[in-house]
């Protein structure tokens, strides 16, 4: 009897997994780019970033330059939030991949766009703060 629930649920389990989403090889290939670029950050800010007891610029801006000073650990919220964005975009899409496949790739894609960014911005903070 248990076995016969236990074989229920992962067929219903199965069933879900089945939809084409995952095998679509677009949204696995921006999703892995996303994931990458992602992670590049990560490491970017590993291998640049020491923690320290001085305060590091949090925020620049264009006009006065650094406006907000904060510590080391928080410039980690930069890569956090590109993760969270991934999952939640990623989520959206596999949900609304079999009514709006037109949306899901443009969710992925989006994700993979917000990376190259934060990417492009972690680059910048990192040159930024060797001057």
């Amino acid at each position: 009897m248990i076995k016969e629930k236990i074989n229920l649920i992962s067929q219903k389990f199965k069933g879900n997994l089945k939809t084409d989403f995952f095998y679509d090889r677009i949204i696995i290939l921006i999703l892995t780019l996303a994931l990458l670029f992602n992670l590049a950050i990560f490491i970017l800010f590993v291998l640049k970033i020491e923690p320290q007891e001085s305060l590091l610029p949090t925020h620049y801006n264009v006009y006065i330059g650094a406006s907000k000073l904060g510590q080391w650990w928080k410039i980690y919220q930069i890569p956090f939030c590109g993760l969270f964005f991934i999952i939640i975009n990623s989520f959206l899409a596999f949900t609304l991949y079999e009514k709006e496949r037109l949306i899901s790739f443009l969710l992925v894609l989006t994700s993979f766009m917000v990376q190259v960014f934060l990417l492009f911005q972690g680059v910048t903070f990192i040159k930024f703060i060797g001057d």
